[in-house]
């Protein structure tokens, strides 16, 4: 027979009385450990204390080291005696450390103007769970950058303004233990939350100019930009032109660490797109023109990087849709996932002008095979689906651009975008979102950007919306809540004015929190059109303010911004002015712009 004591680890003797129950102390011993002993062991089980046999106790019939385990109270008993005495001694409490287990764990990043609940489910396996007491204690300075609510087992964290966050003193780091107890026993797991509010464009910016470094005549260089997630390196293509380049640095110092001359990427009415993976080692560019043994059936490059070295990718340098056909204008739009993995290629004329995407993967063998071809649901023929895309930082949600879709009554160009979500290898519409007040030639959907951490926030463009006078422009925030799309707040310009078409180009920060907006049509004081970008962030719940109103030092002609792209942290934007003339006829330029 088992010591159970001595399993325990107790070993205390006390040979007070023959009285039942002596209290040896206040151990607890977890169930889990004790069933096993209660399974296999000779055990007295007995419901009360009082019927636990008492003096005499018999060391014959009752020998030391006998258990005894009392329902009605959970405790564990042993007989202890020597030669002259024995009697029952308490030796622990038998009791489950409940179980507890939280909806979100780890480290949380908490998003301004956001709240974010958590659910504690707790079990107790020998107590009842309604028993259970569930509570929190916060570790750090949580309560400077966030409130906290408790109703029952949810918790809700709701980030505090910028300003409040600030007069507190935050630290932009804290922990909180979330408990459950059923008076004995605790278990306890500890998030820890973070926030950071992102750039302050309302600060100092400075800018430093990228002339088109062959000074070539309508190369139209910067006509499409992306940069890559830290900011230290960005793609730019010149569409007619047809240079591929990738420049690396920071702020104002810049070197031009890649050029190729891939033929012709379209023309400034109908170029091809280009981006850049999160840690500047893939790039892909759309050749929209490129025959593909029909007319303008288009295709993707793509380059990959070995420390400074670019090459075309292994096995796969040009990726093409498999049922292509003439006129689709391949690479029209194209969307690089965070980590790599994923691109997009989009041909907006397939089908008759319907539209259509194409998802790509490289798995470990690192060779690009076409993963799915996506087509709207819900829409209009005629709508250019897949005029533009985005794609967030695993590949697991895709946006996309129908900018011609009618509405019902076949009034045109309405636009609509279209939100897409991967599960393993399989690609299902999730949403189609239009604006709220959607009016007739809005082409609401020319341009579009999802967030790249979560897939939660989306910018859409309507650059010939009329809110502040005929095409001015527009660009709306959805933000999504499960698998559900709503409109979080509709942005214009602080100072709109007729033809802007603000919201012709858009890009969006890595935690959503700060958005670029192009406005190509913005004058600049001469004749023509020079352009401008809007950096909004929001600042609280559905509210984006306007920070700062972005132009070329020159304000020369140049539609500055018409290839826009903003760093994952906000700090950066990159924005091209492929028409500028200081070089050369429409040579281009691009405009580096940050915080100084």
């Amino acid at each position: 027979m088992r010591n159970i004591a001595a399993i325990l680890g107790r070993t205390e003797a006390a040979n007070i009385d023959n009285s039942p129950g002596v209290d040896l102390g206040d151990a607890v011993a977890d169930s889990s450990i004790v069933s096993g002993i209660l399974n296999t062991t000779a055990m007295n089980i007995y419901s009360t204390i009082d019927s636990l046999p008492v003096s005499p106790i018999s060391a014959a019939s009752l020998p030391a080291g006998t258990q005894a385990f009392v329902t009605g109270t959970n405790r564990l008993y042993t007989v202890s005696g020597d030669a002259t005495s024995s009697g029952w001694y308490n030796i622990a409490l038998i009791n489950a450390t409940p179980v507890l287990s939280l909806s979100s764990s780890g480290t949380i990043a908490l998003t301004p103007g956001s709240a974010t609940t958590i659910t504690m489910t707790a079990t107790d396996s020998d107590n009842s769970n309604a028993n259970l007491s569930l509570t929190l204690e916060s570790g750090g300075d949580l309560f400077k950058f966030a409130t906290i609510s408790q109703d029952s087992s949810v918790v809700t964290i709701t980030p505090r303004s910028e300003d409040s966050a600030t007069t507190l003193g935050s630290d932009g780091s804290a922990t909180l233990t979330f408990k459950a107890s059923d008076g004995i026993s605790v278990a306890s797991v500890q998030n820890t939350f973070t926030l950071s509010f992102g750039p302050d464009w309302t600060g100092t910016t400075a800018q430093h100019r990228i002339p088109n470094p062959d000074g070539t005549a309508y190369d139209y260089f910067g006509i499409r930009n992306d940069i890559n997630s830290d900011g230290t390196r960005f793609v730019v293509m010149s569409a007619t032109g047809g240079e591929l380049e990738v420049y690396q640095g920071a702020t104002n110092s810049w070197t031009r660490e890649y050029k190729n001359t891939e033929g012709s990427m379209g023309d400034a009415g109908n170029p091809g797109d280009c981006a850049i993976s999160d840690d500047g080692s893939i790039i892909v560019a759309g050749k929209p023109s490129a025959a593909q043994g029909g007319d303008t059936r288009g295709e993707l490059v793509v380059r990959t990087r070995s420390g400074s070295t670019w090459s075309n990718a292994s096995g796969s340098p040009t990726l093409t849709a498999s049922d292509k056909a003439n006129y689709d204008r391949h690479g029209r739009s194209v969307g690089i996932s965070g980590d790599g993995n994923y691109i997009i290629g989009c041909s907006p004329m397939d089908g008759s002008n319907t539209g259509a995407a194409y998802i790509y993967y490289q798995g470990s063998t690192h060779t690009w095979a076409q993963q799915a071809k996506l087509t709207a649901t819900g829409g209009t023929t005629s709508e250019q689906f897949a005029n533009s895309c985005d794609i967030d930082v695993d590949g697991t949600r895709a946006i996309f651009g129908a900018w011609k879709e009618d509405n019902s009554s076949n009034s045109e160009d309405y636009g609509a975008a279209y939100i897409f979500k991967r599960t393993g290898t399989s690609w299902a519409q999730e949403a189609r979102i239009v604006s709220s007040d959607i009016g007739l030639d809005d082409e609401f959907g020319n341009d579009v950007a999802i967030n790249s951490t979560d897939g939660t926030v989306a910018i859409v463009g309507a650059y010939q919306e009329d809110t502040g006078g005929s095409n001015s422009g527009a660009a709306y925030i959805f933000k999504r809540t499960g698998t559900s799309w709503s409109q979080d707040a509709k942005i214009v310009a602080s100072d709109p004015a007729v033809n802007d078409q603000f919201g012709w180009r858009v890009d969006i920060s890595a935690d959503g929190s700060h958005v670029a907006i192009t406005a190509f049509g913005v004058d600049g004081g001469g004749s023509g059109t020079s352009g401008a970008v809007y950096v909004f962030k929001n600042t609280s719940g559905s509210t984006w303010a306007q920070q700062v109103k972005l132009r070329q030092a020159s304000q020369q002609v140049g539609r500055f911004g018409d290839g826009v792209s903003i760093s994952n942290d906000g700090k950066i934007i990159i924005a091209g002015a492929y028409t500028e003339t200081a070089t050369n006829s429409n040579a281009g330029a691009v405009y580096v712009n940050y915080l100084s």
